[in-house]
């Protein structure tokens, strides 16, 4: 009992010091992270955008490439994957066709100091944006592999 106690407080400390409540975290929930839809075995399309890779908060190894990945929306003609500093600079904008779910490039388009942040845009025909995903963090590129 007193293990989980100082557990849970530990946990407490933690989430004080690096600025997270658990009633922000359950007002800032966004559907991108609920559990993906129910479909059929193997099918890739829904009704909702949801991202898939690069994980949060991961950081690719130099030199190595970096695939984004995310879930089929019906109802998009394009997606638009951006790319940007954390709060600051665009550092990259791709459109893609609706047939593919994934975009590659090599860590060196991504080599900066900065932690970087990303996200999918589904666009109808006219180029409007219909959905977007939550964004998610891209650590700075390592030299090393992190598990």
């Amino acid at each position: 009992m007193n293990f989980q106690k100082g557990f849970l407080a530990a946990v407490y400390v933690l989430m004080l010091a690096l600025g997270i409540s658990a009633a922000a975290q359950i007002q800032n929930s966004d559907s991108a992270f609920s559990p993906e839809p129910k479909e059929k075995p193997g099918e890739l399309s829904s009704s909702k955008l949801l991202p898939l890779l690069p994980f949060d908060h991961t950081s690719p190894i130099s030199g190595s490439t970096v695939e984004f990945k995310w879930t089929r929306l019906d109802a998009a003609a394009q997606y638009r994957l951006e790319i940007e500093e954390v709060y600051s600079t665009v550092v990259l904008t791709v459109v893609i066709p609706p047939s593919r779910e994934t975009h590659v490039l090599p860590s060196s388009r991504l080599n900066r100091s900065n932690d970087l942040r990303w996200r999918i845009v589904a666009l109808d025909y006219k180029g409007n944006a219909i959905m977007h995903t939550a964004w998610r963090v891209l650590l700075a590129p390592s030299s090393e592999c992190e598990i």
